[in-house]
């Protein structure tokens, strides 16, 4: 019994152990950008458990936008949270642009998904923005924290997203 005691403690010690290393790291890249605890590679930016990159520089189709991800080993973002739409919301490229999510139409099942193939929350897309559905408008951006929808062959900027790798201890020095 006494053993079964011992190991959770060190587990819990560990586990706020790599908490603490996260935030430290968190300070670190606050102050030092290229420091090498940034578990996201450069030109990207770290926001919980994710890395993303802003793709600012030209404008694709949603298509050409995804096999850009595809190649950068990532995805086109997919919003999971409240905190995470608040966290795009939040950048200031995002203030005045429009931006290709890795939300499209599968007219075979007739709904709106994600990559991965699952389903956009309810509660945090009205309805309404999602059901303007017609022929021609098959992906989804994001502008102003609302999602659109467009043609695919529009070209506008895009948004990758991978998870972050873990912090280690040893690039805190």
């Amino acid at each position: 019994m006494e053993e079964g005691f011992l190991k959770s403690q060190i587990s819990s010690l560990l586990n706020r152990l790599e908490q603490m290393a996260v935030k430290l790291c968190q300070e670190l890249i606050v102050h030092t950008s290229d420091h090498r605890c940034n578990p996201c590679p450069k030109m990207w930016q770290w926001y919980q458990n994710s890395c993303y990159y802003f793709a600012t520089n030209e404008e694709k189709t949603w298509t050409n936008s995804r096999k850009d991800c595809i190649d950068k080993n990532s995805t086109l973002v997919k919003i999971d949270s409240l905190e995470e739409k608040d966290f795009l919301m939040s950048q200031p490229l995002l203030r005045f642009s429009f931006f290709w999510l890795g939300l499209s139409w599968d007219s075979s099942g007739r709904s709106w998904f994600w990559e991965d193939g699952s389903v956009p929350s309810p509660s945090l897309f009205s309805t309404k923005e999602l059901d303007q559905i017609n022929g021609s408008k098959r992906c989804a951006y994001f502008q102003k924290g609302n999602i659109h929808i467009s043609r695919c062959s529009a070209e506008i900027f895009w948004i990758c997203e991978k998870t972050a790798t873990a912090v280690k201890m040893e690039d805190l020095d």
